[in-house]
């Protein structure tokens, strides 16, 4: 029975331990103990050679005269457990006590204060780390309080247990559609009676759970170097782009600092000359509808054809921009 309750006591700590998951705050304990498993572990292998060393050493400095010290295993649980003292040391000779005393105080350094406080902070560091991912969770009495006004809320409800094995029931399913809404919930359950309130707290709780669920985005060593590379990318795109737009402005405004007043008066003349010779034509297109729509045609494909330098260029300046808008979003 002894033995039995022994065992126990062990497997009751890990139910302990399962439990723990139900509160974020404690839960931090065990992501800890998970995260730092990786490091600890390396660091456990680097720490039994070193230790086993050590206890080797002393099998051979202290193993004729200090009980305790004539088998590696023996050695190995009393040099864990440092009971070689000052006193044992005294009683050597010169020559070997100044061998123990550099065994003794070497161990004390390496192992009891340089190797443990490493291991230290290997847990802290996974704790540091998992405690900010979590945030501000809510504490255990909170979470009590919330049950008991959950407890209140959901007493007239229908039994949760029932509703997990109507809906996931392989044969006939309660609710056989993906989309799930208050109606479709009651329509379900209509010999059940469920009420308004009871379909409205399921669909609140799963949409809770589901954005709680979203927020928690592992990536990996692999995912971050590809993000990483795509933002480089994109960010050498945009650099190019910027570039050629950038040129772009200075060649469009060259182009018409250059233009001196003359241009701009042998344009004025062409424009007038073009509205008389409109007005002309017009004249002449109402006495003929015929002439007039051949008119009408062949000024269409001219005004298509007809298409200036600077308007291409404003064409492919807004086409830069908009490529960088798109990659900025990105």
């Amino acid at each position: 029975a002894r033995r039995f309750i022994f065992a126990y006591l062990f497997m009751l700590m890990i139910k302990f331990f399962k439990a723990f998951g139900s509160n974020d705050r404690l839960d931090v304990v065990i992501q800890t103990i998970t995260g730092s498993a990786v490091d600890v572990a390396h660091f456990a292998i680097a720490f039994a050679l070193v230790f086993i060393c050590f206890a080797g050493a002393g099998i051979l400095l202290l193993g004729t005269t200090v009980e305790g010290y004539h088998t590696i295993a023996s050695a190995l649980y009393f040099r864990w457990a440092e009971t070689v003292t000052m006193k044992d040391i005294e009683g050597f000779e010169p020559w070997l006590q100044v061998l123990a005393y550099f065994w003794f105080f070497s161990y004390l350094s390496l192992m009891s204060i340089l190797m443990i406080n490493i291991l230290v902070g290997l847990i802290f560091e996974a704790y540091g780390r998992i405690r900010s991912a979590a945030g501000e969770p809510e504490t255990l009495l909170e979470q009590v309080g919330e049950a008991v006004e959950n407890l209140k809320e959901t007493a007239n409800f229908l039994d949760m247990w029932y509703l997990i094995c109507e809906l996931e029931d392989d044969d006939f399913p309660a609710h056989p559609a993906e989309l799930v809404t208050i109606r479709s919930l009651k329509k379900a359950f209509s010999k059940d009676r469920m009420t308004k309130q009871n379909a409205e707290y399921l669909i609140e709780s799963a949409s809770r759970f589901a954005k709680k669920e979203a927020k928690r985005l592992e990536l990996s060593v692999s995912d971050g170097v590809r993000m990483i590379g795509q933002t480089r990318t994109n960010v050498n795109k945009l650099l190019v782009l910027s570039e050629q737009v950038n040129a772009m402005l200075k060649k469009f405004h060259l182009k018409h600092a250059n233009e001196t007043s003359e241009d701009w008066l042998s344009m004025y003349g062409a424009a007038q000359q073009e509205i008389q010779q409109e007005a002309v034509t017009k004249s002449v297109e109402e006495d003929d509808p015929l002439a007039a729509t051949v008119r009408q045609k062949h000024k269409q494909e001219v005004t298509q054809k007809k298409v200036s330098r600077e308007e291409l260029m404003l064409h492919r300046m807004r086409s830069r921009f908009s490529d960088m808008v798109t990659m900025t979003q990105e």
